[in-house]
């Protein structure tokens, strides 16, 4: 006779599978790159990551700076470009009508008390070379402003140097940005992410690489729990009509 506990496995299956389906399908198509533990761009500590989630002709990215406000220095530190590769062949050509960013704009002054800022999200200009992208803020019509400053939702940078505190990178987006880049032709879900490499400061070079550090669950992992869940479909089926 069935046990107490056979009824609960019976009853908890499905909603369990259903869990685990769920789970399964909302991480597939995202992954995230971050810098190395340590990282540096010349003197100055740097930590990032930048996650992806792909769709049927899109990529929306979240790109964030780690650093706490008490390691915010210089802009050494700040972000101010992406770069990455598409798994796809991709023969088209990107612009900024293909991408839109929001985040919270600060402006920090001499003493480095943090302001609301303001401004138009029109940097970070959207490029491409066949299937390498370039989000890039230097060389934008934001010049050298807002690049991503590390600190999210802090009110002052105790230890900023005047290339943060003396108003000349105002605004700044504080801690993080989300990109929405669109028009894609040709990327779905199964698009992977690779290459990834942020730059930091308001002069180029400044390069880290990125590390992949979540991996996309495997699409037979979904498979085989809509399989189960078919499978007990059938069994409770087949159970109900011997009754």
């Amino acid at each position: 006779m069935p046990t107490s506990i056979t009824f609960f496995a019976i009853r908890t299956l499905p909603a369990l599978l259903l869990i685990a389906l769920s789970s399964t399908i909302a991480t597939a198509a995202t992954t995230t790159f971050s810098t190395a533990t340590g990282a540096m761009n010349g003197t100055e500590n740097v930590n990032a990551s930048a996650m992806f989630t792909t769709g049927t002709g899109t990529i929306d990215i979240v790109l964030s700076n780690l650093l706490t406000a008490a390691q915010v220095h210089s802009v050494g530190g700040d972000i101010s470009d992406l770069m990455f590769t598409i798994s796809n062949s991709f023969s088209g050509a990107v612009s900024d009508s293909n991408r839109s960013y929001t985040g919270t704009l600060v402006d920090v002054d001499g003493s480095g008390n943090v302001t609301a800022g303001s401004g138009s999200f029109d940097g970070w200009d959207f490029s491409n070379s066949g299937s390498n992208f370039t989000l890039e803020e230097l060389g934008s019509a934001e010049g050298n402003n807002q690049t991503i400053v590390g600190g999210a939702g802090a009110t002052s940078y105790p230890h900023a140097v005047g290339s943060v505190d003396n108003g000349s990178h105002d605004p700044f987006l504080q801690g993080s940005a989300t990109f929405h880049l669109t028009g894609l032709t040709g990327i779905t879900g199964s698009t992977t992410i690779t290459g990834v490499t942020f730059s930091f400061g308001t002069s180029p070079g400044g390069n880290v690489s990125g590390h992949l550090n979540t991996v996309p669950e495997p699409k037979a992992t979904s498979a085989l729990l809509l399989g189960c869940l078919a499978a007990f479909a059938a069994w409770r089926r087949k159970k109900a009509v011997a009754q």
